[in-house]
């Protein structure tokens, strides 16, 4: 009976060190998609791409210089004069603020934010928008529900964003970005029928985003608080105007 037992407890051995191998196991680790504004990064690069070139010596505080460091976003990124003494302030208040960290977030926050309102993904715009701006989008969803039409959105590029202005009021810093981006969107009645758009034809959408967040604040994330069109195209994703 004892020769009996040992075999089993071999064989079941055996088992769970095989079942392991095939399917893993969960070690604690396992993390959800982060927030865009919250990503880490290396901190050497952190050091490099800080707004605030750390390594120049102005002579006045307005000399110090207003960069974008990264190559994949310099090529696409316009900071318009007026935005700079903005930016100076904002990274005065917030000694962790990086410019390149922020505007990768709020690229990745754009297409989260134009493809979970065609999906009608209330879960997601809750976590990235302020309450009035969430309110105007819900709003415009449910509308959409009651009529049955629904909405087919892909980013397919942002090929500009611009800062154009920034500032910083009772702690809290904004920053507006002018997005340049091309997409697709088709609409659908309740029917199924394609009421506007094209699946094979691009459409470019300019809008003109801020974004705010409270910079005495522990948490890194910034929320969408004005949405406006920049410019009247044929055809784009229907975002609500909130300003």
């Amino acid at each position: 009976m004892a020769t009996d037992l040992i075999v089993y407890a071999i064989v079941a051995a055996a088992l769970v060190f095989w079942l392991r191998s095939i399917l893993g196991t969960k070690n604690g680790e396992e993390r959800e998609r982060p927030n865009p504004f919250t990503k880490q990064e290396d901190a050497k690069s952190e050091d490099k791409a800080n707004v605030i070139d750390v390594e120049f010596t102005p002579r006045r505080a307005d000399d110090r210089a207003v960069r974008v460091v990264k190559t994949t976003l310099a090529s696409r990124v316009k900071i318009e004069p007026l935005a700079q003494d903005g930016l100076r302030t904002i990274a005065d208040a917030d000694r962790n603020f990086n410019l390149d960290r922020f505007l990768e977030g709020a690229e990745t926050a754009f297409e989260m934010i134009v493809v979970a309102f065609a999906k009608g993904d209330i879960k997601t715009l809750r976590g990235l928008l302020e309450p009035r701006v969430f309110n105007d989008f819900e709003a415009a969803i449910n509308d959409r529900a009651t009529r049955g039409e629904t909405i087919d959105t892909k980013i397919e590029s942002i090929r500009g964003i611009d800062v154009i202005s920034a500032r910083l009021a009772a702690g809290i810093a904004y920053i507006a970005l002018r997005f340049t981006a091309q997409e697709t969107c088709i609409i659908r009645n309740a029917a199924g029928t394609v009421t506007a758009g094209d699946p094979e034809k691009t459409t470019t959408m300019v809008d003109v985003w801020t974004f705010g967040r409270d910079v005495t604040a522990s948490s890194p994330v910034w929320y969408l608080h004005e949405t406006r069109d920049e410019q009247t195209e044929d055809h784009k994703t229907p975002l609500p105007e909130s300003t």
